[in-house]
């Protein structure tokens, strides 16, 4: 078996997210992600239209790797709300996306200039809200200070990945932190 027949669609779709992190959108080219694979782009071609449904594959794979698989295993767990956002304060310092941890960002930025990229980002934002939100009313948390807590724990998340990115600055100490701010304040019906 050569190395093409042994090549599928998602070793493209990782080899794409590894040249977004490195070169950015301009990265996601056929002949480049095959020279870095040491292949021809013919097996490319096998798995993939052209570049735009190239793109559109790794988008997908990305919501459906990145928000709901994750969302689905905390779900089949059964934990609490509490718990949950444990585990994801856990998965969102650990990203095991293709690009490693530059990945989310670099698909932010790819984003900014693609309506695709922006649909599913926006997409996966507001499923990600959400089920943070859901979390903290299964704390017993009104459904607006809920909202309110998944938003800034949303936000905080974005803004210490790029902080990061930048720095080296570990995620999950804030995040856990954050965590701990946020399940203390006012709104839950426990108190």
């Amino acid at each position: 078996m050569s190395k093409k027949d042994a090549l599928g669609a998602e070793d493209w779709i990782k080899a794409g997210f590894r040249a977004l992190v490195a070169e950015g959108v301009t990265g996601l080219r056929a002949e480049a992600l095959a020279r870095s694979l040491g292949i021809s782009k013919g097996s490319f071609y096998w798995h993939f239209q052209d570049v735009p449904a190239f793109k559109r594959a790794m988008l997908e794979h990305w919501h459906e790797a990145a928000t709901l698989r994750v969302v689905d295993i905390i779900e089949q767990k059964g934990l609490s709300g509490a718990h949950a956002l444990e585990y994801l304060v856990k998965a969102s310092a650990t990203p095991d996306a293709y690009g490693g941890a530059g990945a989310e960002g670099a698909l932010r930025e790819w984003a900014r200039f693609d309506p695709v990229a922006r649909d599913t980002l926006r997409r996966a934002d507001v499923e990600r809200i959400a089920f943070v939100a859901k979390c903290f009313v299964r704390e017993g948390f009104e459904r607006d200070a809920a909202t309110a807590c998944a938003e800034i724990f949303y936000a905080a998340l974005i803004g210490l990945e790029q902080l990061a990115s930048q720095s080296g600055m570990p995620i999950e100490p804030r995040l856990k932190r954050l965590l701990e701010t946020l399940l203390q304040t006012p709104g839950s019906q426990k108190r």
